[in-house]
């Protein structure tokens, strides 16, 4: 059983349906006695207030720290390795860094739960900072990367890259999403092209939020010779490639057999 509204939910409930996947309302009372009975496989697409049991996949506590950017930092800040960028709650500390700095740029976040770059300002005048709930270190990017992990295993991995659609002038570097210019592709995106430390940090981010599945952003930076997180996601689109793989995971883990790995 699947649910959540959109066009994601309703294209996985139709590949499903040999499994008898169907949407479902999060305060349904179907919800609430199918998953109460034990047998049925709920796949929650991004809500962080359904009723929930062993059976569902992404239990809400977990969806609300993975959309909360915030939460999601200090979930990822338990881990021994460095996964995320240095980031800030103050515009006091914010501020400081920049002083003793003076190269870095800041992300000024004022929205905790956008998506598409709302809420994102990047600043290289300490003086040009205003209150925000969360500043993060800009970390220039060689790469970034969409990590697909289903119970603890990497199903698919896209790179971003420059759309061939969007005029020079319209691309954004810096914040690279569709709007300014930038799509995801997995041509030439393979083990031995993708750094090791994006799969560990994506399959690490996964655990420490306690997520069944979902899509990691990560940038790879040459220069570090590190993987930074950025985002997780608990609604990822699935389209295409995307989409096969998902729905083999999600039948894997149905039928309680192993999951297939992301390239082959």
């Amino acid at each position: 059983t699947s649910w959540n509204n959109g066009k994601t939910a309703r294209e996985l409930s139709r590949r499903l349906s040999p499994l008898k996947g169907r949407l479902l309302r999060p305060e349904g009372s179907r919800l609430r006695r199918l998953a109460s009975q034990g047998q049925h496989l709920v796949i929650n697409l991004g809500r962080s207030a359904i009723y929930s049991t062993s059976m569902t996949l992404n239990k809400p506590d977990s969806v609300k720290n993975a959309q909360n950017k915030l939460l999601t930092f200090q979930c990822l800040a338990d881990s021994q390795e460095t996964l995320i960028p240095e980031h800030y709650v103050t515009l006091e500390t914010a501020f400081q860094a920049m002083i003793d700095n003076p190269t870095w740029k800041i992300v000024q976040r004022t929205l905790l739960r956008g998506s598409e770059g709302k809420g994102i300002s990047i600043h290289d005048d300490p003086s040009t900072l205003q209150p925000a709930p969360l500043y993060v270190r800009y970390i220039p990017k060689t790469q970034e990367y969409r990590g697909h992990v289903v119970k603890g295993k990497v199903i698919d991995v896209q790179r971003k890259a420059r759309s061939s659609d969007t005029p020079d002038e319209d691309v954004n570097w810096q914040v690279r999403n569709h709007k300014n210019g930038f799509i995801f592709m997995r041509e030439g995106v393979t083990p031995d092209s993708v750094p090791e430390q994006v799969i560990l940090n994506s399959l690490e981010s996964m655990r420490l939020l306690g997520l069944d599945f979902g899509a990691v952003d990560i940038i790879w930076n040459q220069q570090h010779d590190k993987a930074y997180v950025l985002e997780v996601n608990t609604s990822p689109g699935m389209t295409g490639t995307t989409l096969d793989k998902y729905c083999e995971a999600f039948q894997a883990v149905h039928d309680n057999t192993e999951i297939g790995g992301w390239y082959v």
